[in-house]
């Protein structure tokens, strides 16, 4: 048994989300009927107690959701005013110094700072007081892990109309009709690769083919996209124009079933923003619905994918997109697309069929990652 304490009926550990915000609604996990991180319900025998309880040996879960800030409360635990031992409840963290009790750590839901994660991954190694619970595989060792958080574990598990970011307002639209691709773009001011993707499909006449959601006023995706991120655009002599779109959103679990393959537009394009790939929902959710896909991301997203054990579609999808440059990855990635939509059904068929062992792998890979968490926790105490 897995005894989880958390300090609150409700909240999470230490950092709290604020509930009137709608995107607060993705950290309430309906099992535990409390805000955590989603891998914690999937954990096979657990039981909640709080700080009052008496048992042999606890797990306490803190949850990262802005690892970038959060994360230095961690470079000193022990400062009597900063230190992440200063923010827990003194019988808590009593009983954690005493080895009663281990703080788990997850911070897979945004990316922390690479270089202060390393120093504080240095300094904390072989601390039995922690387990971190981190996306860089690199950095593994001892108590340094790198295993399901809340977006791998929210995206990869059965039960899709449960799952946290898959919430959707008012004026999203249903889809029945099947069609070669689904591309969910509205945040397509996120970097000028996303705003790029629409541009470009528009041009190849493909915006038909796909069940595509994005910014309704393009013009506006592409200029914030191209003057806040970043110092040197990649598109300087294009001319941004609106294209008319039908939905301004697209119920995501209709257009996952009603699709061939799903085009991925990932958070973070180029190095500028983020120096090391970082994988998000929008990749993960691929694994549950069987999905193959084309990434339009960092350089070696793909390659960072596979580092979790994952694999990718090579050779029935040409991938070496993900190791172009930024100047190319994009068109790369997009005539790849192309070359896919106009296969015949019986090609599409014949693609589909061959990729089944990598669904198969993919689903058992996410099972093994997640009892490998579940043993982990299960014997915290003994490691």
């Amino acid at each position: 048994m897995i005894n989880l304490l958390f300090e609150d009926e409700f909240f999470t550990n230490v950092f709290k989300f604020n509930p009137k915000k709608k995107t607060s609604n993705q950290f309430y996990n309906t099992k535990l009927k409390r805000m955590c991180s989603y891998e914690l319900s999937l954990l096979s025998d657990i039981n909640i107690i709080n700080p009052g309880d008496n048992v042999d040996f606890f797990v306490y879960p803190i949850f990262l959701n802005e690892p970038y800030f959060h994360i230095r409360h961690f470079s000193n635990p022990d400062h009597d005013t900063f230190g992440i031992m200063s923010l827990i409840d003194e019988r808590v963290a009593t009983k954690i110094n005493q080895g009663l009790g281990v703080i788990y750590v997850t911070m897979n839901y945004e990316p922390p700072n690479y270089k202060e994660l390393c120093a504080i991954c240095d300094s904390l190694k072989g601390d039995r007081r922690f387990i971190f619970n981190i996306p860089y595989p690199e950095l593994t060792d001892q108590n340094i892990v790198c295993l399901p958080g809340h977006l791998e574990a929210a995206q990869c598990t059965s039960n899709p109309s449960d799952r946290p970011l898959n919430f959707f307002d008012d004026q999203s639209i249903g889809v029945s009709k099947y069609k070669d691709f689904v591309l969910l773009n509205m945040r397509s001011d996120k970097h000028i690769a996303a705003s790029m993707t629409i541009f470009y499909l528009d041009s190849l006449d493909l915006l038909k083919k796909g069940h595509c959601s994005f910014n309704s006023d393009m013009v506006y995706a592409f200029n914030n996209a191209k003057n806040e991120r970043y110092s040197k655009s990649l598109f300087d002599e294009f001319t941004p124009y609106n294209i008319k779109n039908s939905s301004k959103s697209i119920i995501l679990l209709d257009a996952m079933k009603n699709s061939f393959l799903n085009v991925v537009v990932e958070a973070y394009y180029e190095h500028l923003s983020l120096d090391r790939p970082f994988i998000t929902e929008k990749t993960w959710r691929n694994v549950y619905w069987d999905k193959p896909f084309i990434l339009i991301g960092q350089k070696n997203s793909l390659i960072k994918f596979r580092s979790f054990g994952y694999k990718t579609f090579y050779p029935y999808i040409d991938e070496t997109y993900d190791i172009t440059s930024d100047e190319k990855r994009l068109f790369r990635a997009l005539s790849e697309l192309e070359r896919i939509v106009k296969l015949s059904d019986d090609k599409k068929l014949e693609l589909l069929n061959s990729l089944k062992p990598v669904f198969k792998h993919n689903k058992d890979n996410f099972n093994r990652r997640l009892q490998s968490l579940n043993d982990l926790l299960e014997n915290a105490r003994y490691q």
